[in-house]
């Protein structure tokens, strides 16, 4: 969803019409609908099942938060700038978030394998 979140905004940003936003809308749709499950398959595969209700809620309320909270944000963009600015702002976090997402994949080094 991350990568193709990214490259959505900046069709978004670039075309500012009804078939930029069916064409970016469509892109967007599709990496949620693939990364939803995917999500949730890593998270309740990493924690034992008498935790997998607990992990799956706190999972649900950040990607809401994440949701609502990144309306309001790129709303008062798209006030203060125009609406191709908060897509361009968009694009720039999902870019950021994939980043850091591809970076926490790897784990962190372990000092005494010398990684």
């Amino acid at each position: 969803m991350l990568a193709g979140c990214t490259p959505a905004s900046l069709l978004l940003a670039a075309l500012p019409n009804a078939a930029g936003l069916i064409a970016g809308a469509a892109v967007i749709a599709l990496g949620i609908a693939f990364l939803t499950p995917a999500i949730f398959a890593a998270i309740l595969g990493a924690v034992p099942a008498h935790e997998r209700g607990a992990a799956a809620g706190t999972a649900t309320i950040f990607i809401a938060l994440g949701f609502g909270g990144g309306s309001f944000l790129l709303g008062s963009v798209a006030a203060a700038g125009g609406t191709s600015l908060a897509f361009t702002v968009g694009a720039g976090l999902t870019a950021a978030g994939k980043g850091a997402a591809d970076t926490s994949a790897t784990g962190p080094s372990d000092p005494d394998r010398g990684t």
